[in-house]
C-alpha cells in the first residue's frame, strides 16, 4: 500500500486531518493543551500547497482580440539573473534553459531583455492564468490572469415560441462569456421562404442585450425563418443557426402556440 506523503505543522489547535479528505476532524474528547503548550498535527502536504496557493497575488490583465499584448514576468526585470525560466498556464507556454528560448506558438514570443510573453496577436483562446517560474522555484511572485475580449460568440439558435398571421415571438440563448465585453444589442435578420436571400427584408436592430424579441409586419400564411447576430463595444458575433421554418396564419385564424402549429424542418 503507498504511504501518503504527509507534513508535519504544528498548531495550538487539536484539530485532525484525514488523509482521504481535506475537511477536518474534531475530536471533542480532547481538551486544549495547558499553558499554550503545541501539539503536531498531521496534514496532507497537498493540503499545505493549496492553501499557499491561495495567498499568491493576482495581477490581472485586460487585452483585445487581434491585437498585441505583452504579459511582464512578476519580480523579474532587465537586471535580474535568470538560468532558467518557464511560463505556464495548464501546461508550458514558453521556457528558457541554457541561455535558448523556446516557444512552440509563432504567435508568442519570449522578449530576451526581462523575459516577458508577447503575443503577437493575442486571441480569446489565450484567456487564461500564467504563472512565471524563475530558477527551478516551485511557486511564482504572482498569477497574470490574462482576459482577452472579443466580439460575441454567435447566439443560440432562434427558437419560436408563438406566432399569429402577422408576428412572432423568438427567443434565443446567449453563449457570451461572461467577463468578456456586455452584449449592447442583437440584430436579427429575415428569410422569407426555404431559399430566399438573407438580405432580401432590412434587418432588425433591437434596442437591449435581452434574449427575446417580438416581430410584426408579417405576411400572413408565408414561409420565415431567422437568425441572430450579437453586437458589443468590439464589433458583431458571426450569424446564430437560422430558426426552423415556419408558416404565419391565415388571416382570421388568431394565434397559435409552437406546438399547435410549427412546421420544422431540419
Amino acid at each position: 500500500m503507498p504511504v501518503p506523503n504527509y507534513q508535519f505543522v504544528t498548531s495550538t489547535e487539536c484539530t485532525l486531518f484525514s488523509s482521504q479528505s481535506s475537511a477536518a476532524l474534531h475530536d471533542t474528547s480532547l481538551s486544549a493543551p495547558a499553558n499554550n503548550a503545541t501539539i503536531t498535527t498531521i496534514m496532507p502536504a497537498s493540503s499545505v500547497a493549496a492553501q499557499y496557493i491561495e495567498n499568491i497575488p493576482t495581477v490581472k490583465q485586460v487585452a483585445v482580440a487581434g491585437r498585441n499584448v505583452t504579459l511582464a514576468c512578476p519580480g523579474v526585470s532587465e537586471h535580474s539573473l535568470v538560468d532558467r525560466l518557464v511560463w505556464r498556464t495548464t501546461r508550458i507556454i514558453a521556457e528558457y534553459v541554457s541561455g535558448r528560448p523556446l516557444v512552440d506558438n509563432q504567435r508568442i514570443t519570449l522578449l530576451p531583455d526581462n523575459f516577458s510573453l508577447h503575443f503577437s496577436p493575442a486571441f480569446a483562446s489565450d484567456t487564461a492564468e500564467y504563472s512565471c517560474l524563475v530558477n527551478d522555484r516551485h511557486s511564482p511572485e504572482a498569477l497574470v490572469d490574462l482576459l482577452v475580449q472579443d466580439v460575441p460568440d454567435p447566439p443560440g439558435r432562434p427558437m419560436v415560441i408563438s406566432f399569429t398571421s402577422r408576428s412572432v415571438d423568438l427567443s434565443w440563448a446567449n453563449s457570451q462569456d461572461a467577463r468578456s465585453t456586455p452584449i449592447t444589442n442583437f440584430i436579427i435578420e429575415t428569410r422569407i421562404g426555404e431559399n430566399g436571400a438573407w438580405d432580401q427584408v432590412e434587418p432588425i436592430f433591437t434596442q437591449s442585450g435581452k434574449g427575446s424579441y417580438q416581430i410584426t409586419e408579417l405576411e400572413p400564411f408565408t414561409v420565415y425563418s431567422f437568425r441572430v447576430i450579437a453586437v458589443n463595444e468590439l464589433g458583431r458575433s458571426p450569424p446564430s443557426k437560422e430558426s426552423y421554418y415556419f408558416v404565419t396564419l391565415r388571416e382570421g385564424f388568431g394565434s397559435f402556440d409552437v406546438a399547435a402549429r410549427l412546421v420544422e424542418y431540419q
